[in-house]
């Protein structure tokens, strides 16, 4: 807890925290060496290294932990300890797109930190939970110096036979130091973000990130998907461009922005869509629940099908913003 305050944080958590091993100190360095890290019924071992603690010109951090056991940051968590079995992702999403305060945005625009810190830590862990999901073979690596931050991630398995890996980039373009307690606050932030994966079991996926989602019109038509995305987050807008995926076989380009509004209102969302090939046949079949035969008798009893018919669906979805959608096809299979 204490290290989450020297970083600006207020975690606080509900089990017990313990560290052992073999500790060594100075006036300028502290270092664990054979490290034991308990976290309620989580155990780590690794390093942890402290330096420059007289010129803290910056203070230095560096540490790895491993582990062979599961970290249940729902249980450990005391702000989700209450909620996380009733609150998802798609939960989130729905409060996010309510009126919110004008300083409201995705990234604080400021961070103050007790002294200036560099940091250099890695987490190699068997498995997270979260929100009652379970994410096996878990990596983190964060790298910290000077304004800029650099987190990487990655996840072997996750629910519906997946995996992930992906880095965020936060930098801040100003930042001033108290000469009297060397307090250092960084403001201006920009996000960038690169993600990429795939999924064996789409609807398993799906079911685990929005459970109270209805995604069958999705998962009827495709079993299988891939991503990669890259995208800025600043203030209080998530862009993203220059991404793909791919859903079985279709490849689809993706782009658009997602803005909380500033001062009451209804969030907005711009998404567009490119792809090589749509076919609209297999996504009739799917709406209507029965199967075109190839066959010239079936083909005029087709012929009344349309791409309006086939969109009906997405016509009549709700969501609790103003959404524009543009598609751009190169070929439409119709009948």
């Amino acid at each position: 807890q204490g290290l989450a305050k020297l970083f600006g944080a207020g975690t606080s958590f509900d089990q017990a925290v313990s560290l052992g091993g073999l500790l060594s100190a100075d006036e300028n360095k502290i270092q664990y060496n054979d490290l034991k890290l308990s976290l309620g019924d989580f155990v780590g071992n690794g390093k942890i290294t402290i330096d420059n603690l007289k010129n803290k010109n910056p203070l230095s951090i560096k540490g790895n932990i491993k582990s062979s056991s599961i970290l249940n940051l729902d249980e450990l968590m005391s702000a989700n300890s209450s909620s996380a079995k009733h609150e998802t992702v798609s939960d989130d999403l729905q409060k996010s797109t309510k009126a919110v305060a004008p300083s409201k945005s995705f990234v604080p625009q400021t961070l103050a930190l007790p002294m200036d810190v560099n940091a250099n830590v890695q987490f190699d862990v068997a498995g997270v939970v979260f929100q009652g999901q379970k994410i096996k073979g878990a990596f983190l690596d964060l790298n910290k110096k000077a304004a800029t931050t650099k987190v990487s991630f990655k996840a072997l398995e996750l629910p519906g036979q997946g995996k992930i890996d992906g880095q965020v980039n936060l930098s801040f373009s100003s930042s001033s130091k108290s000469p009297k307690s060397g307090q250092v606050i960084y403001s201006d932030p920009d996000v960038t973000y690169a993600v990429n994966g795939q999924v064996g079991e789409l609807s398993t996926f799906l079911k685990a990130v929005a459970p109270k989602a209805d995604t069958s019109a999705v998962t009827k038509l495709y079993k299988t998907a891939q991503f990669d995305l890259n995208g800025r987050v600043n203030g209080n807008a998530v862009s993203l461009k220059d991404s793909t995926l791919k859903l079985d076989q279709m490849v689809v380009g993706l782009g658009g922005r997602y803005e909380v509004p500033a001062s009451g209102g209804r969030a907005k969302a711009a998404i567009d869509v490119s792809a090589g090939e749509i076919d609209f046949d297999k996504i009739l079949q799917s709406t209507s629940g029965n199967k075109k035969a190839a066959s010239n008798d079936n083909a005029v009893s087709g012929a009344t099908s349309s791409p309006n018919e086939a969109l009906k669906p997405l016509q009549g979805f709700s969501l609790p913003l103003d959404l524009t959608f543009d598609v751009s096809l190169q070929k439409a299979r119709i009948n």
